[in-house]
Order: structure tokens, then C-alpha cells, then sequence
């Protein structure tokens, strides 16, 4: 069985503590494949915004634009596609918040092609403010029908993570997200759950 996971990254680097938490995501969901008992292939690809995002479009245009269908193209391709962002002053990075503004024509015109995928949220912050933007990435992709596992929005607090309980946010929790995401993927992919869209 063939899995494609796509990661999104908001941040403006490529080489940040986002791009870190989100290549060890991805690899969690490859370590996790490896011992499903149903053989899985796992495929991952990670666009990074701040190359993409060359022009902008107001949402009641309801094109998606030139710069972005390709990117596109390769989220309605995905299985699983794993939404990341810093945390800017308790809110989503402005790439990424433009970034559904400009699919905003995926709603309105394309009869939500992007339902009955998986998708999830991890953010990194150096401080508070993880959760909440881990929520408000979560609330676009659910409206997009996207289905979220449990654990779907993970995120980092630098400074907090050391302290956190055994660790969770340092060492465990995108293994758990991993876990979910592929088993969901494998269980919609061998038709033993539905996604409820026709």
C-alpha cells in the first residue's frame, strides 16, 4: 500500500526548530510504517512556503493562484498532509494564513476535493501560544472536511518542553501523531473506515 505525506511548512526558514519538528514528524510516520502489519510505502515531500508564495490574491477572487497550483495539485495527490507553522505573536505565521486564503477557491468552486483526507497541525514556539495556533490551523482544514486523528494538533514550547512531563513534547508526541496518522491512512485505505464523502 502506497501512503503520500505532504508536509506544509509556514515557516519563512528552512532550517528552523519548524522544519526540524517537522521533518522528525515525517519521520516518525516512515519508523511507524515500517512495523503495520498491512506493508506500507511511505512517500513524503515538504513545500516550503516561503518558496511558493510569489504573489497574492484576494479570497473573493476564487482562483487559486499561478505560483500555487502545483502545490495544489500535490495536496489533492497527498494522503496526509501535516500543516506547520511558528508561533508569531499567538497567531498562525503570515504565510500560512495566506496560504488558505489563496486555496480559499478549493471551497467555492471545487466541491471540497480536499474532504476525506488526513490532516493535522504542529507548531513551535519559543514561549505560550502553541496550542492555540495548533487549534486555528486545525479549524480551516476541518472546514475543508480534512479528518484529524487524535493528537492532530501537536505543538512545541521551547522553553516549556524540557519541563513538560516525561517529556512528552520533546520526545514522544509526534511519535503518537505518527502513529495515528498512518493507522487512519492504512484503515481509509483498506476501506475498513469511511470518510463519509461520496
Amino acid at each position: 500500500m502506497d501512503l503520500t505525506i505532504l508536509g506544509i511548512s509556514g515557516a519563512y526558514t528552512k532550517q528552523g526548530q519548524v522544519a526540524h519538528l517537522l521533518d522528525e514528524t515525517l519521520e516518525a510516520c516512515q519508523q511507524w510504517a515500517e512495523g503495520e502489519t498491512t506493508p506500507v510505502n511511505i512517500t513524503t515531500e515538504i513545500i516550503h512556503l516561503s518558496e511558493v508564495m510569489t504573489e497574492f490574491n484576494a479570497p473573493e477572487e476564487n482562483i487559486i493562484p499561478a505560483n500555487l497550483r502545483g502545490t495544489v495539485d500535490k495536496l489533492l495527490r497527498a494522503d496526509i498532509i501535516i500543516f506547520a507553522s511558528p508561533v508569531y505573536w499567538f497567531n498562525v505565521s503570515p504565510l500560512l494564513m495566506q496560504f488558505f486564503v489563496d486555496i480559499t477557491a478549493l471551497e467555492y468552486d471545487w466541491d471540497f476535493p480536499l474532504c476525506g483526507k488526513i490532516g493535522a497541525a504542529i507548531t513551535h514556539c519559543d514561549e505560550d501560544g502553541g496550542e492555540k495556533v495548533a487549534g486555528d490551523i486545525l479549524a480551516p482544514l476541518r472546514h475543508f472536511g480534512l479528518i484529524t486523528p487524535p493528537l492532530g494538533g501537536f505543538w512545541r514550547n521551547r522553553v516549556g518542553a524540557r519541563f513538560s512531563e516525561d517529556h512528552w513534547q520533546v520526545d514522544g508526541h509526534q511519535k503518537l501523531l505518527a502513529q495515528y496518522l498512518v493507522r487512519l491512512a492504512v484503515e481509509l485505505k483498506l476501506g475498513r473506515i469511511r470518510s463519509g464523502h461520496a
